[in-house]
């Protein structure tokens, strides 16, 4: 935790160090460490000393505009952040680091013509670290990238793949019209299954689709079994011949 964190810290005017008025500020850093992390890849620490460095001339910068009165610039840190959401999605689906994930070299696997969920990158470790990175933040990111294809659906869903910079836009979903044929089918079928009842029903009451057969006189019929009263049915000692 904490790792690539920079910290500027300036002195007052009559407190710099040995009194010298080009000792303005002291600039400290929590490096990357992968003894801190365990099984931290190679690639992902260099994508850690990577994002430290980005800390340490985007601090400086920042101070540089207040201390020259200007402000801070909300266009020019935006810019920042894409560029590194950029460089870290492109990462994720490289050769390098694809030889060390186990779970996007599945994902690739079984990936129909190389399309992956772009939650999928989102998800990536060096991606989520930096905090709240939108699905539309990551597809503008990318949109200048000569390494991804994406391609971004008008249900809200995106794909992203390894490419050569294609990068489609509000893709109308097939999704639904299956989903629409899938109720028709539905409603068919249930009325269907309502017109078999009926019919069914019908033919009940119809004498001519009664099942064949002599009629049965009521009074052909044998009496029902009668239990003998003076006969104990729980006696210890009755035997039941169920060969007879």
């Amino acid at each position: 935790p904490g790792c690539g964190t920079a910290v500027l810290d300036v002195f007052e005017a009559d407190r710099r160090p040995f009194g010298n008025k080009n000792n303005v500020a002291m600039l400290y850093l929590a490096a990357p460490h992968a003894g801190t992390h365990k099984g931290l890849s190679a690639g992902k620490l260099l994508c850690a000393i990577q994002d430290a460095g980005s800390n340490i001339a985007r601090i400086l910068r920042e101070y540089n505009w207040l201390a020259g009165g200007e402000g801070s610039k909300e266009w020019e840190r935006n810019g920042w952040k894409a560029i590194d959401v950029r460089a870290k999605a492109e990462y994720c689906l490289s050769t390098k680091n694809l030889e060390a994930d186990p779970f996007f070299q599945e994902q690739l696997a079984t990936a129909e013509d190389g399309w992956l969920d772009a939650e999928l990158v989102r998800g990536f470790p060096p991606v989520f670290m930096m905090g709240s990175v939108t699905q539309k933040e990551l597809l503008d990111a990318l949109s200048s990238s000569k390494f991804f294809d994406t391609k971004a659906f008008t249900s809200g869903k995106a794909m992203v793949r390894r490419g050569t910079g294609v990068h489609e836009k509000d893709i109308k979903d097939e999704e639904p019209e299956k989903e629409e044929q899938n109720d028709e089918k539905t409603e068919d079928n249930a009325e269907g299954g309502e017109k078999r009842k009926a019919e069914d029903s019908a033919g009940d009451k119809d004498p001519k689709k009664q099942a064949p057969g002599p009629a049965r006189d009521a009074k052909d019929m044998p009496p029902p079994m009668m239990r003998n009263p003076n006969f104990d049915w729980n006696d210890p000692l009755l035997c039941w011949d169920f060969a007879k």
